[in-house]
């Protein structure tokens, strides 16, 4: 047995894949899309930030295989995203959050919670500087 394979819990040893309460986090990944109400504004692409947060039932088995198949790849889950936010000009950053949910619910296991949140960095309101987010539960 070693540390990677089983944590303290309780006094005991616990198998990590048997713990509750893991989370995988991705924070502001920019991705350019088409977003705004004029069609103006949706010509241009333009940067927003995503953040997801991924809430597993059981800690991933890669806790203790060290295994990429044993997790949700970041990097895959990144570039679907991408992929989803740049197939068509969306008006709001409600309807672009709605699709960037349905494309992570095929691509995290099912018993995966997560929330997902779309920042527009770039708004035309003047004197707002942080943008405006929206966030979803998936």
């Amino acid at each position: 047995m070693d540390a990677m394979t089983f944590g303290v819990l309780g006094g005991g040893l616990e198998p990590l894949s048997d713990r509750a309460g893991a989370e995988l986090t991705l924070r502001d990944l920019e991705i350019w899309v088409r977003l705004g109400c004029s069609v103006e504004e949706r010509a241009v692409p333009q940067p927003v930030a995503v953040s997801a947060r991924l809430r597993f039932a059981r800690a991933p088995l890669a806790c203790a295989s060290d295994r990429l198949d044993d997790t949700v790849c970041y990097a895959r889950l990144a570039a679907l995203l991408a992929e989803r936010a740049g197939r068509r000009p969306y008006q709001t950053v409600e309807s672009l959050t709605c699709a960037l949910v349905e494309a992570m619910r095929g691509a995290v296991p099912e018993e995966t919670r997560f929330t997902l949140e779309v920042t527009k960095l770039r708004v035309p309101v003047a004197g707002l500087r942080g943008g405006v987010a929206f966030r979803l539960e998936g």
